[in-house]
Order: structure tokens, then sequence, then C-alpha cells
């Protein structure tokens, strides 16, 4: 008997695997995030510990250099490397589940509320994105973060990190609804959602069953280019003094410790070009790691 043919999940694992850039992509993730699990833990130096050697650049205690007081940057990255994709995967979580469910329903309602949805996200569009977080921050840092400070001042620096997780995930979950209400009014006449219509399938049934599969490809692959974008963004904030607070560390806060310590007479430039070259490593690995999927779930792609 002939060989069955591959199952699509198997070709799309093929084309992935045949796809050099989106797999060193991978496994160079895949290596930062064991290094980030493990790393700290099997580190000798406590990430948020002075020493006497502030200052000190790479050597054979240190090897990426300690900072101004004098704790170990390595330890430090590999922590600030767990927040910061922590943040983006939280981030893109909260992107995925308010964008598809936003999408969804705008396309398959149709009419009215699809017009009234989708004006909805044209008005956030039109506000900055940043600007807007970075708002929500400061105003809740003065009201909630301070009632929490006076009544349970262990719980502020959790609920500041959720915090920045909801508002970052509030923010990036525009392309995702209107990437989705895309692809499902493609889908909303086919024969298979007809038939389902006819036979008395209930709107959630159909949502669930029929038309969330069919999109589930470009969900993937969407989040996966939603990560980098919030990881920028927590960056950004934390750069600015509004994301991660000291004594715990991100690659935001540790760019810009970085950055404070460049000056003419003495470069200390361990502090900012590891921090900043993982990040850089993370976006771009992320990116085309974002690329391959796309191009290992196309349907219309050679097996």
């Amino acid at each position: 008997m002939p060989d069955a043919a591959p199952s699509p999940a198997r070709r799309a694992w093929r084309r992935f695997l045949l796809n050099r850039p989106a797999t060193l992509a991978a496994f160079t993730l895949a290596l930062v995030l064991l290094a980030t699990l493990v790393g700290p833990v099997l580190s000798p130096h406590d990430p948020n510990a002075g020493s006497d050697s502030p200052f000190a650049p790479p050597n054979a205690r240190y090897w990426f250099g300690t900072d101004i007081h004098g704790r170990d940057l390595l330890t430090r990255t590999l922590v600030g490397t767990r927040i910061s994709l922590l943040v983006g995967l939280t981030g893109a979580a909260v992107s995925v589940l308010i964008g598809v469910a936003w999408g969804l329903v705008a396309a398959y309602a149709g009419g009215r509320p699809d017009a009234f949805m989708m004006r909805c996200v044209d008005i956030l569009y039109a506000l900055p994105n940043i600007i807007f977080v970075m708002l929500v921050i400061v105003l809740t840092e003065g009201t909630l973060i301070g009632w929490i400070q006076q009544h349970a001042p262990g719980l502020a620096p959790s609920v500041r990190l959720l915090l920045l997780f909801a508002c970052l995930g509030a923010v990036s979950w525009l392309n995702m609804a209107r990437i989705v209400r895309g692809q499902v009014l493609s889908l909303r006449h086919r024969p298979f959602i007809l038939a389902s219509r006819i036979l008395g399938a209930r709107p959630l049934h159909i949502l669930t069953r029929h038309l969330l599969p069919n999109v589930t490809g470009v969900v993937i692959v969407y989040a996966t280019l939603t990560v980098p974008s919030v990881i920028l963004y927590e960056s950004f904030l934390s750069f600015l003094g509004l994301g991660i607070r000291p004594p715990d560390a991100s690659l935001g806060t540790l760019i810009e410790d970085g950055a404070r310590q460049l000056n003419p007479l003495l470069v200390r430039w361990w502090l900012l070009i590891f921090p900043a070259g993982l990040l850089a490593t993370l976006l771009l690995a992320l990116h085309h790691l974002g690329d391959g999927l796309r191009d290992a779930l196309d349907p219309r792609a050679e097996s």
C-alpha cells in the first residue's frame, strides 16, 4: 500500500525545520530561556547583593562585570531577561484574548455591531499607546499603589507588575482584532459555515468550533510577533522609571543603568553592551521565529 500523505501539521513542521533562520531563532530562544531559568539558581552571586568590587570589568569571577553597587551583572541580566520575557508573554496573552474575541464577534455579527466595534478600534488607534500606558501608570501610582503601600506594602510590587501586564496587553490587541476580523470575514460565508447555520448550530458553537480553529495559525504567528513589541514597551517604560522598580531588574532598567555610566572620561561599556546585546538578540530571534511560523503555517506553501 502507498504511504499515507503527511498531515498538515507534519508538513508545517517540515517546512519550519527547513527554514534555517527560524530554527536558529528557536534554538537561541530555548538557550536563553534555559539560562534565565537555571542560571540565577546556579549562580553563586545574589542578584541584589552588593560587593566590595564596584564597576569591576568582566573577569573570571564576574563574567559580565559588576555595577555601581558591586552586583554581578550576569546574574542580574539573566533575572532581568526572565522578567522581560514574562512581561512580553503575559502582554501577548492578554492581547490574544482580547483581540481574538473582539475580532471574532465583530466579524461574525456584521452590520451595525461590527461597525461600532471597529470604530472603537479606530478611536483607540488614534491615541498614542505609550502615552496612554504612561498616563495610567502615573495616575494609579498616586492612588491605587499609594493606598496599597500604606495598608499592605508587601503587595505593592506585585500589584505594580500586574498593572504593567494589564496596561501593555490592553494597548497591544488592536492589530490582533483587525487581523482576526479580516480572516473571519473571508470565512463567514464559506459553505461549511452556512451548513452549520442551516443545521441549527448556535453562534458560540460556530465561533469556537469552526471559525476559531481556522484562524489559529494567524493568531499564533502574530502573537509571536507581539511579544517583542511588548518587551520593547516594557524596556522603554523601565528606562523612564515607570516600569520595573529597583532593586528588581529588567533589561530596560539595566540598559538605563548602563546609559547613566556613559561619559567621555570613563566608559564602563559592559554595563550597557551586555543587557542591550541580549535584548537585541531576543527581539531578532522572536522576529525570525514569527516569520518562520508564518511561512510554515501558510497552507499555500509547498510541502
